[in-house]
């Protein structure tokens, strides 16, 4: 049901869970018709014995998921779910750990006794990052296969991410109808970076491009010059992503820090000049993990993460006409403020506020006629990047 509530879950974390074995539903978290009005943010999947989390139906809406080393797929998504995900960081960095089966980043398939059953699985994704076993320095293995597969007439919208470092292919699509949907519009791949994966993306040699997906081959699909149906703006390597390199560093001596330097060349998000593509932003948006959760104290008193104040605020929220939102600025300079819709990953509003000194600004933002829901919003000033949300009844 659109809207419905099965509660909260945030700065959760989650390790060595998940069952070992092929069934799609051994997941360390299974979200089973989990509806759009539930709160889900800030959660970390380590070390899961096959998937990390595994999306069954539903209409979830996930902030901020880090998932670490699992056997599987870090991510399943299928049975008709109407996904949406936003700055997701997946790793692989344990070369011994990986399943016969296939070790992917992200699954996703509609349904693989029915592909026609409906509603139809459709995943949006947008800045997220994911980072596969070669990314760190694994070498090449056949069970390690795909940054994302599609399979059984899947759906995705992609936009505004990074893909580096898989064995097989970055991008895989697996059967007919999947291809087929990059015709009808189902499937989208745009403002995606690209590099250092065996191939970046590939298709399934039993399933013949021409004439069943968008343009003459799969390259003119995603690099955007097949007409009507092109897609836009993605980039492929070689470049600097400028990653911190303690990301690559052995978690239990060192704790990584998930930040991107000042010469990276991946390009930006959609609609900015200033925030580049992927969750991996100039400050760490994952400082609330456990690197190394095996040697971890938990049996001490530590503070409660959630408790810590929002990094912006809305309000009226929920607002009707005007949603003002205020923020604490660190630094001087332009402050870059871009609200989304939350299932598209499309810009409603973007706009500049100036900020001459530091302290609380506010920026009106204008929502009349906006539909019911979350809308996403980012402010970046600087290094300084505030997320939240504006909902609108």
């Amino acid at each position: 049901i659109p809207g419905s509530n099965s509660g909260t879950v945030q700065y959760v974390q989650m390790h060595f869970l998940g069952g070992i074995n092929t069934n799609r539903f051994e997941n360390a978290l299974t979200l089973a018709g989990v509806g759009s009005g539930t709160t889900i943010e800030h959660i970390q999947i380590t070390h899961s014995g096959q998937n990390g989390l595994g999306i069954i139906g539903g209409l979830p809406q996930i902030d901020n998921l880090f998932v670490l080393n699992t056997a599987q797929n870090d991510i399943f998504a299928g049975w008709g779910t109407q996904a949406n995900l936003q700055s997701v960081l997946t790793m692989h960095k344990e070369c011994e750990l990986k399943s016969a089966a296939g070790t992917n980043s992200v699954r996703i398939e509609n349904n693989a006794d029915n592909p026609t059953n409906t509603p139809l699985t459709m995943v949006t994704m947008d800045q997220s990052t994911f980072l596969g076993p070669m990314y760190c320095g694994c070498s090449p293995d056949d069970d390690f296969q795909y940054g994302i597969v599609l399979d059984y007439n899947a759906g995705l919208d992609l936009k505004n991410s990074v893909i580096a470092g898989f064995n097989l292919a970055g991008f895989y699509v697996d059967d007919l109808q999947s291809v087929k949907n990059t015709a009808n519009g189902r499937v989208q791949v745009n403002y995606t970076s690209f590099i250092d994966n065996g191939l970046d993306y590939d298709y399934s040699p039993s399933v013949t491009w021409l004439s069943n997906g968008c343009g003459n081959t799969m390259d003119s699909w995603i690099d955007g010059s097949a007409l009507l149906c092109g897609q836009e703006n993605n980039q492929f390597g070689p470049f600097d992503m400028d990653y911190n390199n303690s990301i690559c560093g052995n978690f239990c001596q060192e704790t990584p820090v998930f930040t991107i330097g000042n010469n990276s060349e991946i390009d930006y998000i959609e609609g900015s000049e200033s925030i580049r593509r992927g969750a991996i932003e100039e400050l760490d948006n994952f400082s609330y993990i456990t690197a190394c959760p095996q040697y971890a104290e938990y049996c001490t008193s530590v503070p409660a993460l959630h408790s810590t104040p929002p990094s912006l605020q809305v309000y009226p929220n929920p607002a009707t006409e005007t949603a003002k939102v205020s923020f604490d600025a660190v630094q001087r300079g332009t402050a870059e403020v871009i609200v989304r819709e939350l299932i598209t990953g499309r810009i409603l509003y973007r706009g500049t506020v100036q900020v001459s000194d530091k302290g609380q600004q506010a920026v009106a933002i204008p929502v009349s006629g906006w539909k019911e829901g979350l809308y996403p919003v980012q402010i970046k000033v600087g290094k300084q990047l505030l997320q939240g949300k504006i909902s609108i009844k």
